[in-house]
C-alpha cells in the first residue's frame, strides 16, 4: 500500500519540525525517531513508492505525543489565573494542533478529534490508538467491561487523578453510573476511526429508573460517595440528569443512607458544604465544573471533589 504521510505540506519541512519539537539534545525522540530516520522516510514518501515501516509507525506515535502536549497546554491554560501565561500556553497548544492537522489520515487517523483538546483534557494512548475525552461516545468492536456490564457502546466522562496517574470516567450504553478506566485499558480496545463515527444508540428513555436504582442501591449498601461514581461523570450528562440524581440523593438522605457525608450546596447567596442533617433549605449542587470541581488542581475553585466526596 502506498503511504502518503503528509497532506498539504512538504514532507521534509513538516516532519523535521515535528521531530525537532520532540527531540532531546541528542536528536532522538521519545520513540527513538531521529532526524536521520526522517531523511530516509522522506525519500520514500517523495518517491511515492514507500511502504509503512517501523519509522512510520513511530512517527504516528509521535503524533500522539503532540496531542498529549497540546492537551496539557490547553488544560493548564484553562486552570491558570495568569492571563499572560494562559495566552502563551494556548498559542503553544495551537501550534501543536496545526502540526497534527498536516498529518494525513493514513499516518494518524485521529486528526478530526484532536481539536477537543481545546476544551477537554484528552487521554492519548501511547500506542497511537484512539484519543478519548469527556463527552466522546463510541462503539467498542469487541466490547469492554464497564463495572459488571459488557458494553458495546460507551460514553466517556471526566479525566480524574488516580493512584499512579490519571484515568477517565466511562459509562456503558444504558448505564446509570460511571466507573474509571486507565489509559492502558483504552490502548487495548482496538478501536478504529469508524467506531468513533458509528453513533450512539438512544438510551435516555430508560435511564431514569436505572439512575434511581443505582443511587439508592449504593446508598443502601453504605458505599457513600465512592460508590455513587459521580466525580468521573461527564458534565453534560450530570447536568442533564441532576434532577433525578438529586431526588434520589435526598431520598437516600431521608432514609439515613448517607448521613455522615458532606454535600456541596447553595444556601441563600453562599456556597457551602453541609452534612446531610444540616442541609435544611440548601440546594444541592452537582459535581460539575460550575458546582464543585473534581480535583484540587484548578485555581480559584471554592471546593474540591475527591474520591471520597467534596472538601473545602
Amino acid at each position: 500500500m502506498e503511504y502518503n504521510a503528509v497532506a498539504g505540506a512538504q514532507p521534509r519541512q513538516h516532519f523535521e519540525s515535528v521531530v525537532m519539537r520532540l527531540a532531546g539534545s541528542n536528536g532522538a525522540t521519545t520513540h527513538g525517531v531521529s532526524v536521520d530516520d526522517v531523511d530516509q522516510y522522506v525519500l520514500r514518501v517523495e518517491s511515492g513508492t514507500g511502504q509503512m515501516s517501523g519509522t512510520e509507525v513511530s512517527l504516528a506515535r509521535e503524533a500522539a505525543i503532540l496531542l498529549q502536549q497540546a492537551s496539557a497546554r490547553f488544560r493548564d491554560a484553562r486552570e491558570t489565573r495568569d492571563y499572560v501565561r494562559a495566552a502563551k500556553l494556548r498559542a503553544e497548544g495551537e501550534t501543536r494542533l496545526a502540526d497534527l492537522a498536516r498529518v494525513s489520515a493514513e499516518a494518524w487517523p485521529w486528526g478530526r478529534w484532536a481539536e477537543a483538546a481545546r476544551e477537554f483534557e484528552v487521554i492519548v494512548p501511547a500506542n497511537g490508538g484512539a484519543p478519548v475525552f469527556e463527552g466522546l461516545r463510541m462503539r467498542v468492536p469487541g466490547g469492554m467491561m464497564v463495572g459488571s456490564q459488557h458494553a458495546r457502546f460507551v460514553e466517556f466522562g471526566r479525566v480524574v487523578s488516580i493512584e499512579g496517574g490519571v484515568g477517565i470516567g466511562v459509562r456503558a450504553l444504558g448505564g446509570g453510573s460511571w466507573t474509571v478506566v486507565t489509559p492502558a485499558r483504552i490502548e487495548r480496545l482496538g478501536v478504529a476511526p469508524e467506531d468513533l463515527l458509528a453513533g450512539f444508540p438512544e438510551d435516555e428513555a430508560a435511564l431514569r429508573p436505572v439512575i434511581e436504582a443505582h443511587i439508592l442501591g449504593a446508598l443502601g449498601r453504605g458505599e457513600g460517595w465512592e460508590g455513587l461514581g459521580l466525580r468521573e461523570g461527564a458534565d453534560a450528562w450530570l447536568v442533564r440528569w441532576w434532577p433525578t440524581i438529586e431526588k434520589s440523593l435526598l431520598e437516600g438522605i431521608r432514609s439515613g443512607g448517607i448521613a455522615d457525608e458532606v454535600f456541596p450546596a447553595a444556601q441563600e447567596d453562599r456556597l457551602v458544604l453541609r452534612q446531610a442533617a444540616e442541609l435544611g433549605e440548601a440546594v444541592l449542587l452537582p459535581p460539575t465544573r460550575t458546582g464543585c470541581w473534581p480535583s484540587a488542581r484548578p485555581a480559584g475553585t471554592w471546593c474540591t471533589w475527591t474520591a471520597k466526596g467534596p472538601r473545602m
